[in-house]
């Protein structure tokens, strides 16, 4: 014996109810961090879906032309919506003319087929296998978070899933032989189905997403506690967390620290002021960061003092980074101070010993810094090699 109309209602609305409550998820995420917009973009797919789904449900309007274009255009939205907010999650977007091209290519059919030629069968298919295309093309532009985090590799082949779901889920379950108007397909057993498979991995993905924007904004806390508000660079917490682990990691490959501090740094201060020192800091900080390679880590472990962990170089190449960077730290002029002041800096190079840890590392530098400054400064010198 079939399901009774009410327990099919009720079914029915369990897919939409769920993602409703994901909505509000994403919407206090947002309102809690407020600094990455796509999770508004989530919170609005979400309840756009929901939105469509419930109108389909419960035949509202009543009018099936209407109600077949109404809620064909909100799940092509909430498409649209969630693939661009994936995108955003990757730096990337959707351009407005992929957007029209998506509009066209779902509601030019579905309106053929409900006003020139109607099948209910062809627009199932224009619909599951129009959203199924634009999640394998969203798959297509993120591929290279194949090699990234772990969430990121995880939400990766979710969507991949999700867009071969469309595919699959439509063929195996429709009956070609499917009849009756828009009433009757609402009441049947394949209709349930559906409802209950985009309830089960509209969840999934709501979830991953979820679990996915929580692990972004904790990767935002973190780097805000271990990054110096005045040169955007590691403060000393974030450099001995990330160095540390670069240190472990090295394996074979030699390593070699720099430890630097701006000369006369005080004298500067009680000179021009405060102001003028921390714009020369901020400025340092910013020639660092541009003369770093991808893999350096650089941070600002005290007032005046810097340090740069450089992975896969020795000895020799680091102090010819440090002359690099001296040579371009006395070429520069700081609006802050007059051009008769020449801002310089002293610099103290050691190459990691393995297993030493890095404050042994930093030491052995700082000891050559020292030396470099009681030399005269603006010059760089190596731990352990005579002058």
């Amino acid at each position: 014996m079939p399901p009774a109309p009410d327990t099919y209602f009720a079914l029915a609305l369990i897919g939409p109810a769920i993602l409703a409550l994901f909505s509000f998820c994403f919407l206090g995420l947002w309102a809690f961090g407020g600094t990455r917009n796509y999770i508004l973009l989530f919170s609005a797919a979400c309840f756009i879906y929901s939105l469509a789904a419930i109108l389909q449900i419960t035949y509202w309007p009543a009018d099936v032309a209407q109600n077949t274009i109404l809620s064909a255009l909100l799940y092509t939205t909430s498409v649209i919506l969630i693939g661009n907010g994936v995108l955003q999650r990757a730096d990337q977007r959707l351009s407005t003319l992929a957007m029209i091209l998506i509009f066209c290519a779902i509601m030019i059919p579905t309106w053929y087929f409900l006003f020139i030629e109607p099948s209910l069968i062809a627009r199932i298919y224009i619909i599951n296998f129009g959203c199924g295309f634009v999640f394998l093309y969203i798959c297509m532009r993120l591929v290279n978070w194949t090699s990234g985090r772990f969430i990121d590799r995880f939400l990766y082949w979710v969507l991949v899933a999700f867009a071969f779901h469309f595919f699959i889920r439509t063929t195996a379950t429709i009956d070609p032989d499917l009849g009756g108007g828009v009433r009757s397909f609402g009441r049947s057993v394949f209709w349930l189905a559906l409802q209950v498979s985009l309830a089960i991995f509209g969840a999934v993905m709501a979830l991953t997403l979820l679990a996915a924007t929580v692990a972004d904004m904790l990767g935002d806390m973190e780097r805000d506690r271990d990054t110096d508000l005045l040169t955007r660079l590691l403060n000393r917490r974030g450099f001995e967390r990330i160095a540390g682990s670069h240190m472990t990691r090295a394996g074979g490959r030699p390593i070699s620290l720099i430890s630097c501090d701006i000369d006369h740094f005080k004298t500067l201060n009680d000179t021009y002021g405060h102001g003028a020192g921390d714009a020369v800091l901020k400025e340092f900080g910013a020639l660092l960061l541009n003369t770093m390679r991808g893999e350096d880590v650089i941070g600002r472990i005290g007032g005046e003092e810097f340090a740069i962990l450089l992975s896969g170089a020795d000895v020799e190449g680091a102090r010819q980074f440090a002359e690099r960077v001296r040579a371009l730290l006395e070429g520069t002029r700081f609006e802050s101070v007059p051009d008769t002041r020449v801002v310089t800096a002293s610099f103290g190079v050691a190459q990691y010993r393995q297993p030493e840890p890095l404050r042994k590392l930093l030491a052995r530098a700082d000891v050559a810094l020292y030396a470099a400054k009681k030399a005269g400064r603006n010059r760089c010198f190596v731990a352990g090699q005579t002058q």
